[in-house]
């Protein structure tokens, strides 16, 4: 049992551990690729938290990830910049909610989209 708070446990560790992903890739600390499979691999996460991002919706993620951050007075929730930037850009995306993991997938599964990287200013 869980105390009465803003978000459910479960979705702010989601939401802080996504926020931080997405800073990483924008930083060119690791690839998203890297990331999710240091998560999958390292942690046994069934799925890494940028792909789980693309199912949820990245515009889904950012809005709860800037709700949190209000009501808490967090910034670990608050979505980088770079987000709100590439969501305006993403016009050439069939549904501008997917995010980093919408490209064709290699052996691993995973397939980061380029326009992502590239929108993101991503190193």
């Amino acid at each position: 049992m869980v105390n009465d708070s803003p978000g459910f446990a479960s979705s702010r560790l989601g939401i802080a551990l996504g926020m931080e992903a997405i800073r990483m890739v924008e930083k060119g600390v690791a690839s998203p690729e890297d990331i999710d499979a240091a998560m999958v691999h390292g942690y046994r996460h069934p799925i890494g938290p940028l792909r789980f991002g693309d199912l949820v919706g990245l515009d889904v993620r950012l809005s709860v990830g800037d709700y949190l951050c209000r009501v808490l007075g967090a910034e670990h929730f608050r979505p980088p910049a770079c987000c709100s930037v590439w969501l305006q850009r993403a016009s050439w995306v069939e549904n501008p909610a997917k995010g980093f993991m919408s490209g064709k997938t290699n052996r691993r599964g995973l397939g980061v989209d380029p326009r992502v990287l590239t929108a993101t200013g991503a190193r």
